[in-house]
């Protein structure tokens, strides 16, 4: 898949809805032309050079994404147009993209879960038990980081959410 079908399925993930939901080849293109806007001449000479068949597009002013879904987040929206630039070599690749923004507080979650998975497999290896601080050091390494960890106790166990 590329970056352009991904940024439709993000699109679509987010919204629920299809970006472009044409019923052939030319209303797929005023789809796309509605939101996005028309390419620039440069992008649509390369377009010509590429293709057999003739078109030309009146100059047309996008909607834009944000209209589409308005409680999206910046970094949404910004990955997204990323994703969805008529010019190939513009969009963003899969390993920039990983690293965009948009995926910063996963990133975050996934450090924070790697470091409680090994204070826990710590004290299960004995390291620290018996001493009255064990857990307290459990709490504070899963601490650590942006979001406050809660703690939820059930009957027989505790889970720690972040």
């Amino acid at each position: 898949m590329d970056m352009w079908s991904a940024g439709c399925v993000f699109f679509e993930i987010v919204s629920l809805n299809p970006l472009f939901p044409g019923s052939n080849e030319l209303d797929q293109i005023s789809k796309i032309h509605d939101v996005l806007g028309t390419p620039d001449g440069a992008v649509l000479r390369k377009f010509k050079q590429s293709r057999a068949m003739r078109f030309d597009f009146p100059p047309k002013k996008g909607s834009g994404i944000s209209r589409l879904i308005p409680r999206s987040s910046s970094e949404s929206l910004s990955l997204m147009y990323e994703m969805l630039q008529y010019e190939p070599e513009e969009r963003t690749s899969s390993k920039a993209a990983l690293q965009h923004p948009y995926f910063k507080e996963l990133r975050v979650a996934e450090k924070q879960a790697a470091t409680l998975r090994r204070a826990i497999g710590a004290v299960q290896q004995g390291e620290n038990s018996g001493t009255p601080n064990s857990i307290d050091n459990l709490w504070r390494i899963a601490r650590q980081g942006r979001r406050p960890v809660r703690q939820t106790t059930y009957t027989s166990f505790t889970i720690l959410t972040g």
